[in-house]
């Protein structure tokens, strides 16, 4: 069953009548993760760790080359309370440096 939601397109997988994860799909958030909020994504109330939210480019939020930044960290940690698991790939923005 595919299903389009409000973070862009989840896919839900099914297998022998067994509910598998999520995977909900979506890009270029530019160090600006709003689109994560309960409002915005009022999906991610029932999800679990099994579920996966994958960003596809520009994600933004971690930058520093050497050791992570204040901000970094909190973003991070923000992201790892949530109760889905997320992943990213970076973009172009993500992979250069002005």
């Amino acid at each position: 069953m595919i299903m389009v939601d409000s973070l862009g397109i989840g896919i839900e997988l099914y297998k022998k009548e067994k509910k598998m994860g999520r995977i909900y799909v979506t890009g270029d958030i530019h160090s600006e993760p709003d689109r994560f909020n309960t409002e915005n994504f009022p999906e991610q109330k029932e999800m679990t760790r099994d579920d996966y939210v994958i960003i596809c480019g520009d994600f933004g939020l971690v930058w520093s080359e050497d050791r992570e930044s204040k901000r970094e960290t909190w973003w991070l940690d923000w992201l790892e309370n949530k109760t889905y698991t997320t992943l990213f790939v970076d973009g172009n923005h993500g992979a250069t440096r002005c």
